[in-house]
């Protein structure tokens, strides 16, 4: 409560996330519920294909891994809609490259994702 007190002084700003919009929480302070409950909410969606196949591009390249677009759109096609799923194949796809001495292709994706199930 002192915090967004504090900011809304100062002309500070709060970001709080959660898995349900603040009116939601069960808080203990009725001040301090009150000031979340009004407080702007924006729902994060899952990505869509396109940033999706950007988050795996940008995941291979901070590796200093370069992927073919094909082999980047069949992934998006076949991962879970999520940035955790993007690293956590970009991580897998590596070490099985590193691993066989091979590049990352699409018979590589294709084995990585049957492995992972």
């Amino acid at each position: 409560f002192h915090l967004c007190n504090r900011l809304g002084a100062g002309g500070g700003s709060l970001m709080v996330s959660g898995r349900s919009a603040p009116a939601f929480w069960r808080l203990g302070l009725p001040d301090l519920a009150s000031r979340l409950a009004t407080a702007p909410v924006a729902r994060l969606e899952p990505p869509d294909d396109t940033l999706l196949a950007a988050v795996l591009v940008k995941l291979f390249a901070d590796r200093g891994v370069g992927v073919a677009p094909a082999t980047i759109g069949f992934l998006v096609a076949r991962i879970d809609r999520s940035f955790a799923a993007a690293e956590a194949i970009v991580a897998r796809l590596d070490r099985l490259a590193l691993a066989r001495g091979r590049p990352i292709t699409l018979r590589l994706a294709a084995e990585a994702l049957a492995e992972a199930r």
